[in-house]
Formats: C-alpha cells, sequence, structure tokens
C-alpha cells in the first residue's frame, strides 16, 4: 500500500507520530496521519540536510519498510522518545516527492508549516572532529544569556549589554579555548548551514534546537554567541587586550576566524529589517539539492509586494529563473541585472542552456565586490511630471526570443584589460604598467587617476568614512609599498623621475640626480617608493625644491610634507558619502602597516576571476574574466551596477558586472536631461 495514497486537501498536511524505543540502534517505527493546518494541530518540526542519497537506512512506515537517506535516519534516532510517541513535519516523509502536483501545493505551506510548529528541531549531524567540545564552549559562552528573549534585535542588544561588563569575559571558564574554538569552526563548515530551506525554518520557528549527536544547544543561544562574536571581533584586533577591566584577556586569532560569514541564517539575523536586495544577497550563498529551490525555498523568506510566483515544479531551472527575474523586474519597476549569467563572467556551475545574459544564474554567488541595494550606478527611475514612473524596460518576446529592451548610456569601449585568474599569481607588471600608462589619462570624475586606480583594484567600492583609518592607512601604505617594490624589481622607475636629471643642475652629469635619490630616501620608504614607481608627483616635488630666485634646491627636498608627499590620497570624490582622508601616517603605523606582501594577498583575493580595465573614455574598472577589446561600459536606468555589453548586431549581451569608481552612486545620471537632448542616451536591446 502507498503510504502516500491519501489525496491531500487544501490546508492538509501529514504527520508523522514516531514511536518510542528504548535502544537508540533499533529501526524507526512511525506512521502518517492527515490533519488540517486550519485545525491548530500540535506538532514539531525537523529540519536537516538530505545529502548523499545513495547512503540509506531502513525504516517503517504504516507497516511498509523502505530506505531513507542516512542523515534523515541520523536525525530520526536524535528526535526519537524512549518512553513516548512523538509528532513531527518531515518533507520527505510527509510529502510525496514524486507527485509534482502534490509538491506544488505543498510547498507554498512549509513557511505556515514551520511558524506553527510547537518546536523546530534542526540536525546538523552525528558527533564528528570534536563537536562535545564546541558545545560545551557554546555553553560557557551563554550562561548569562536570557532565555525569554526571542526577537533576534533583543538577543543582539543584550549581547551588546552583556559585553559592556568589565568582568563578563574573566567571567567566563577558558573563553578562547583553542580546540574548542576550531572544533566549533568545523561545526559551522558542515553543509547544514548552507542549506537554502534553512533560512525560512530557523528564522520562521517559534523555538529551535540545534541537534548534532546527543548535544544539543537552543538556536536563540547560538544567536547570541553569534552576536557576542561579532561585537568582540569588530572592536578588538587579535592579540590585543580588550580593557583595563579585562585582566588582559586576549583575542586569538582562532576566535576571529569562528562561525563562517557565510552562514545567512546567522550573520543576517535581523531578518525583517533588512532589504529586499540584500536577503536575495544571501539566498546567493545557499545551495539546493534541486536548483528551482534556490527560488521555492524562499517564497516566504524573499517576500516581495506583487511578486505573485507560484511554485511549478514541471517547469525548468531556466524558465523559472526567467520567470522571477521578470516578475521582479515588473513588481520593483527597477532592473536589477547583476551579471551572473553574463557570457565573460567566471562560472564554478556549468551554464543553464538558453538562459538569457540578462537573467541572474541563481546558482552562482552574486557580485563578489559589492551587494544589490548598495549601488545605485544607475539611480532611481526617471519621473514624469505627475511624479509617476516612467518606464526605461520592457521585458518581450521579439522575433530574437525574449529579449530585454532598455535605456542607457554607453560611457566607453574597453581599451585595454589584464585578466586575473584564480591563482594567486598576479601579473604585477602589467598592473603597475596599466596604471602608470593611466596617469596622463583624465579620469572622467576629475579625481586623481591613480586613487581612483587604487580603489578599484582593492575593491573599495563603500565610503571610507565607514572604514577605519587604520585600515585605510594599511591599504594605501601597502600600495605605495607594492608600486615601489615593482620598480625597483624591474629596473622600471618612473619616466619622470630619470627625466629630472635633466632638469638639474649638475657639474659632473649626475651629482644631484644622485643626491636627489639620496635625500628622497629619508622619506618613509612607502613613499620613496611611490615617488619613484609612480613619479608622483615630479611636479610638485619640484616645487618645493624651487628657491623664489627660480634657482633649484635639492636640499629643500627635507623640508616636504609627509601628506604633501602623500596629496595623490587626499580630495574628496563628487560625492561626499566618497571622502578619502589624509591624516598622515606617524612611526608606529607605519611599522604594524601592511606590507607589500600582505598587500600582495589581499590584490589577489580582491581580482580574483576579474579583469582590470581601462575605456576609451578614461574609467578604470573591475570587471569579468571574460572581458574583450572593444566590449561596451553601459549604465542602464535603474540598474544597480555598471554592465560590461557586448554588441552584436543590432543587440546586445550582458558579459557581466563591474565596479567602476566614480559610477556606482549615479554620477552618470547627472545632467540627464541634458544628454538626452544630446543624443548620450540610447536604448538597447538585451538578449
Amino acid at each position: 500500500m502507498n503510504r502516500h495514497s491519501a489525496t491531500l486537501a487544501q490546508n492538509q498536511i501529514r504527520l508523522l507520530t514516531i514511536h518510542p524505543a528504548e535502544d537508540s540502534n533499533s529501526e524507526v517505527k512511525c506512521n502518517l496521519q492527515l490533519v488540517s493546518l486550519d485545525d491548530g494541530p500540535l506538532y514539531n518540526a525537523l529540519s536537516y540536510v538530505w545529502g548523499d542519497p545513495t547512503l540509506s537506512s531502513h525504516i517503517t512506515v504504516d507497516g511498509e519498510r523502505f530506505r531513507i537517506p542516512e542523515n534523515l535516519s541520523v536525525a530520526l534516532r536524535q528526535i526519537r522518545n524512549n518512553c513516548e510517541p512523538v509528532v513531527f513535519w518531515i518533507d520527505a516523509l510527509c510529502i510525496d516527492q514524486s507527485n509534482t502536483d502534490e509538491k506544488n501545493a505543498q510547498v507554498p505551506l512549509m513557511g505556515r508549516i514551520y511558524s506553527s510548529a510547537a518546536h523546530v528541531f534542526a540536525s546538523v549531524g552525528q558527533e564528528a572532529d570534536g563537536s562535545p567540545m564546541a558545545f560545551r564552549l557554546l555553553e560557557r559562552w551563554t550562561v548569562q544569556f536570557d532565555t525569554s528573549l526571542q526577537d533576534s534585535d533583543q538577543i543582539a542588544n543584550h549581547a551588546d549589554e552583556i559585553l559592556q561588563q568589565p568582568s563578563f569575559l574573566a567571567s567566563i571558564i577558558d573563553p578562547f579555548d583553542i580546540p574548542a574554538l576550531k572544533a566549533l569552526d568545523t561545526l559551522m563548515l558542515r553543509p547544514y548551514w548552507t542549506r537554502v530551506w534553512v533560512q525560512q525554518e530557523l528564522i520562521l520557528a517559534r523555538h529551535a534546537t540545534i541537534l548534532c549527536g546527543r548535544d544539543s544547544i537552543s538556536f536563540r543561544k547560538l544567536q547570541y554567541f553569534d552576536s557576542c562574536h561579532s561585537y568582540l571581533t569588530a572592536f578588538l584586533p587579535p592579540q590585543r587586550a580588550s580593557g583595563e577591566g579585562s585582566q588582559h584577556i586576549h583575542i586569538p586569532l582562532e576566535f576571529h576566524s569562528t562561525i563562517s560569514t557565510s552562514i545567512p541564517v546567522l550573520t543576517h539575523k535581523h531578518v525583517p529589517n533588512r532589504p529586499f536586495w540584500q536577503r536575495l544577497q544571501d539566498v546567493r550563498l545557499c545551495s539546493a539539492t534541486d536548483s528551482r529551490d534556490i527560488i521555492y525555498g524562499t517564497l516566504d523568506y524573499l517576500t516581495f509586494p506583487n511578486l505573485s510566483l507560484v511554485p511549478d515544479y514541471s517547469q525548468t531551472v531556466q524558465s523559472i529563473f526567467t520567470d522571477f527575474t521578470h516578475r521582479l523586474i515588473e513588481a520593483s519597476q527597477k532592473l536589477h541585472l547583476d551579471g551572473t549569467n553574463g557570457i565573460g563572467e567566471h562560472r564554478e556551475k556549468s551554464p543553464l542552456p538558453a538562459l538569457r545574459s540578462w537573467v541572474p544564474d541563481f546558482r552562482e554567488h552574486g557580485p563578489n565586490f559589492y551587494c544589490l541595494g548598495r549601488s545605485h550606478a544607475g539611480g532611481s527611475n526617471l519621473l514624469d511630471a505627475d511624479r509617476q514612473i516612467i518606464r526605461s524596460f520592457a521585458v518581450s518576446d521579439s522575433p530574437v526570443g525574449l529579449s530585454l529592451e532598455t535605456v542607457g548610456m554607453n560611457l566607453g569601449t574597453v581599451e585595454y584589460f589584464v585578466p586575473m585568474r584564480a591563482t594567486d599569481d598576479v601579473d604585477h607588471l602589467e598592473l603597475w604598467k596599466m596604471l602608470i600608462a593611466g596617469l596622463d589619462i583624465a579620469h572622467p570624475s576629475s579625481q586623481p587617476w591613480v586613487q581612483c586606480f587604487f580603489r578599484t583594484i582593492l575593491r573599495f567600492s563603500t565610503s571610507f568614512e565607514t572604514a577605519s583609518e587604520m585600515i585605510f592607512t594599511e591599504s594605501v601604505v601597502g600600495f605605495m609599498q607594492w608600486i615601489g617594490h615593482v620598480a625597483m624589481k624591474t629596473r622600471q622607475v618612473h619616466p619622470s623621475v630619470s627625466e629630472l636629471a635633466a632638469r638639474l643642475p649638475s657639474d659632473d652629469g649626475g651629482a644631484s640626480m644622485r643626491q636627489f635619490v639620496e635625500i628622497s630616501q629619508e622619506f618613509p620608504e612607502y613613499a620613496w617608493g611611490f615617488l619613484l614607481g609612480a613619479g608622483m608627483d615630479i611636479d610638485h616635488v619640484m616645487e618645493h625644491c624651487t628657491t623664489p630666485e627660480g634657482a633649484i634646491d635639492i636640499e629643500r627636498l627635507r623640508d616636504i610634507p609627509e601628506q604633501d608627499l602623500l596629496s595623490v590620497f587626499c580630495g574628496h570624490t563628487k560625492t561626499t558619502s566618497r571622502v578619502m582622508p589624509w591624516k598622515g601616517v606617524d612611526e608606529a603605523s607605519a611599522k604594524d602597516a601592511m606590507t607589500a606582501e600582505k598587500f600582495c594577498s589581499r590584490l589577489a583575493r580582491s581580482t580574483k576571476n576579474r579583469s582590470v580595465f581601462i575605456t576609451s573614455s578614461g574609467y578604470v574598472g573591475l570587471g569579468p574574466i571574460g572581458i574583450a577589446q572593444d566590449d561596451e561600459l553601459c549604465v542602464f536606468i535603474s540598474n544597480d551596477l555598471p554592465l560590461v555589453v557586448r554588441r552584436e548586431g543590432e543587440h546586445h549581451r550582458v558579459v557581466g558586472a563591474s565596479y567602476v569608481d566614480g559610477l556606482m552612486d549615479g554620477e552618470a545620471l547627472e545632467d540627464f536631461g541634458d544628454k538626452l537632448q544630446a543624443g548620450g542616451v540610447e536604448t538597447f536591446i538585451i538578449l
């Protein structure tokens, strides 16, 4: 007899009664029953990861014996009671996975199922890799946790208040137990945490408990520990004392690496307050056995007005991604093209056939240098005199297939690019040549070109007002050291330095140049290397060396203020939110500053699988790895990110998204009316 033979009516679900057993190794036996959610049934729900389907165990349901995945078998034994039956909703057993119509009807109920459950138990697997140590450490950290708190914002505030107490860390027994921290880090890297369904299963739960082997802890306590961890790692550097009242407790590096930042359900706890586009990015960090669940598994989590998307498992992954994107564009009246399906993007997964280049591939992570919703390259929607949105885009089924017609600006073609592969072998000489070539280019933002180059290769897309002075200082110093080291290693100092010799008075054809180099060596190493490697700024330097009578006095180099030497990093961009502060680098900060080696490591991570490019209009950007000469840099009205596109006859395809300094905050839309009149705005048909 088929255990799913009974047809489910509207709002009906199946519940599983698991019978007790004193022997934890005995086979699980259970029964199914039909109930209506409208009747308010009492039950628990299970959250787990399906795992490898080739590993399986037997259970008996309604007298029928069959196989289930090993992960589910482990979870069933964890939740089974010794003395009395327990009632659970479990997706693999309560939904007929072979019945597409039933899945289409049950999946929309899952948000309600988990939010209505008395308790959600989350099984992350069996005991392994020192997991008991990790749970004991969590219990020590959460002794003072107020168990009455349920709201995630309250939990975060509670953690901040507790951490203000000078004796808090001292009161925890061995708070930075290194083996336990490593075990916790391993625990948080288990596949469970990046499962797409986990987002709604834990977030919507009234009460949730994490299970691992025989250990357990409240999910709220785990959130509390994460809040403590986030606070400490944000304000206390590793191996630094944490305050006078802390009895010189040190924060080890192992604590900083604990709890992966790629766990959306933990790192983004304040779900009701997070903008939709940031929550959409959270989903991109998750995985699913069925790629369709990347969308369907988040419908209760990614609520958006008028989206009206109903699960349909008879559709292909491509059609679901396209339908979701189309509906999102229509419902929000904004473009949201992140380029992850661009023809030039690096892919972790094989391409989906026939997926249009303007439709994001939601299986791939989103842009790795900024988050949708934080950049506004295409500005807001255009409004008419009655404050109504002027549609600047349309999706239509044209003779060449489904296409996106949109309005935007062509901001130049790609003239020169340096691709960066997945390895750490950055082509330093080519990047240095690109920097030097750009020094003669007037950047469209009117900012020093080297400043824009620096901000681009390190993906500094956020405001320096929000970054600490130390982070900015270390990054600049590392950048300047890198330039000097490349120049010295290749024996290719900037041409303007060599040309300086001809401008200096000399009796022996070189003594003054040697004197210039000797005196300039008295500058901090990073400033000296930067001066020789990038020639910044020889004319400015010579102004200090010129006497009122017009003679050259090399000794005046000694009196040049350090801030003047580094003036290229001072000043402002067009918007006040992009201030580039400089307060000097004293001896202490210079000693601790990022070395050229550390800078190169960060540079490799920043540019991995991207290309640094220069356009015909003078922009420097970080774009897709598959960029090509003559590709076009465009900003489309209401799209957050600048895109690189490739012309194919009368149409275009998206190559990929880019970070382009001077375009991320809507600068291209300044004087839009004038540009429209001058023909600077055109219509694109994107395939």
